[in-house]
């Protein structure tokens, strides 16, 4: 007798927890939401801001990273790995890996943007500069983070 009678008592307390949990608010929201812009009731909401988007033919647009540059003689001299913007966002120079051979002996030198010349290829366009290849080969290095020596820039005169 003395189980049912302990049985009962457990199962009120338990109905009483519950039934005093039920009765208590919920906690408020931990983000609460953005309050509504104030808007006069004579000013409309202003309009959203339209970006202009254009679409461009895969043939008309070329990425330039790893592209290779050749000299007047059609002899390449390197390839693009990166470009260089100023704070405007102008591309200013472009970055090309020249020398060495299979990675061993190369180095970086920044080539003037008004330095490359664009032309129409058979395997697609052609980039090459004016510069001397001597003149290329003997530049001061390129590397990130220090100040930038851009080989042909319109002040040095190449």
């Amino acid at each position: 007798m003395q189980i049912p009678t302990l049985a009962l008592a457990l199962s009120a307390s338990v109905t009483f927890v519950v039934a005093a949990a039920a009765q208590q608010p919920s906690p408020p929201p931990l983000v609460l939401p953005a309050p509504a812009p104030d808007v006069p009731a004579g000013n409309p909401a202003p309009a959203p801001i339209v970006v202009p988007a254009e679409q461009v033919a895969p043939v008309e647009l070329i990425g330039l990273l790893g592209y290779a540059v050749v000299d007047a003689r059609g002899t390449e001299l390197g390839r693009i790995v990166d470009l260089l913007a100023d704070a405007q966002g102008r591309v200013r120079a472009v970055v090309v890996d020249i020398g060495g051979f299979m990675g061993l002996g190369n180095r970086k030198v920044a080539v003037a943007w008004s330095a490359l010349r664009f032309a129409a290829g058979d395997k697609g366009p052609v980039m090459s500069i004016v510069i001397p290849p001597d003149r290329l080969k003997s530049w001061a290095d390129y590397i990130a983070g220090r100040p930038v020596a851009i080989l042909g820039a319109p002040d040095s005169g190449q």
